[in-house]
């Protein structure tokens, strides 16, 4: 009784066919950009968290030799003489900048890449 019927091709008239192509490629474009950004911001966190860790060990160090280091030393106080204070001024300390190789993206960043690559070849195609 009931028979299923071949489904029917339904096509559908779409006007300016290659303006609205060209949207969707600058769409998909968008979207490969911002996966990119995102992908920087989370390898950015992660190096964060990583100085974090090394920065936490490190304070840790420094506090544990300071205390061994104020077990050591004989309890003194210093008393003014004459009533004058003397002030010592801080002296510029000059930092060193370190140059961090910069790490081979992934694989996935790797074929972001190449669709964004791809995307943009086609919107060039179109114009």
């Amino acid at each position: 009784m009931n028979e299923k019927k071949p489904e029917q091709e339904l096509y559908v008239h779409v006007k300016k066919p290659s303006e609205l192509r060209r949207n969707i490629l600058e769409c998909s474009q968008d979207v490969l950009t911002s996966m990119q950004n995102l992908d920087k911001i989370q390898q950015v966190r992660k190096q964060k968290v990583e100085l974090m860790n090394k920065l936490k060990v490190q304070v840790g160090e420094i506090n544990l030799l300071a205390s061994k280091l104020a077990e050591h030393l004989p309890d003194y106080h210093f008393a003014p003489k004459d009533g004058k204070q003397v002030k010592l001024e801080p002296k510029k300390k000059t930092v060193q900048k370190k140059v961090q190789e910069k790490k081979t993206g992934s694989s996935k960043s790797v074929d972001v890449k190449s669709a964004l690559q791809n995307v943009k070849g086609k919107l060039k195609k179109l114009a």
